[in-house]
């Protein structure tokens, strides 16, 4: 059995040359992610980066990931925002660098409902 601190997440960044925009999520919300991705790269050209955390603890790549953004989106399907509190117990000192997106409708995950949060985040 592989340790869950040992267990890769699913990265999508170039650590030696990182965006400006990090995106965090976890779970089912990959869909919604991927799309506003997409979105953000061909209305504004904004390339962002990407990690899907895959299990607790926390595994050093989040660590890196925060580090190497100058903002990172940590989106969330839950209205207590639970991921961000569990980054916050963790890596305090990235708090000024990152922002909470929680939905808590009990929905799943929208394109539309994230990439209006993150366009109006940069002002977009």
């Amino acid at each position: 059995m592989v340790c869950p601190r040992h267990r890769p997440q699913e990265l999508s960044w170039n650590r030696d040359a990182p965006n400006r925009v990090g995106i965090l999520t976890f779970g089912s919300n990959h869909d919604a992610v991927r799309e506003v991705r997409d979105w953000l790269r061909l209305r504004h050209g904004l390339e962002t980066d990407y990690i899907r955390v895959k299990a607790l603890p926390l595994h050093a790549d989040v660590k890196a990931f925060l580090d190497a953004h100058e903002v990172t989106f940590v989106v969330e399907n839950d209205f207590d925002g639970q991921m961000t509190q569990v980054i916050n117990v963790d890596y305090p000192e990235t708090a000024v660098k990152r922002a909470a997106l929680a939905l808590g409708d009990s929905l799943p995950m929208t394109p539309e409902w994230l990439y209006g949060k993150i366009a109006k985040h940069l002002g977009l």
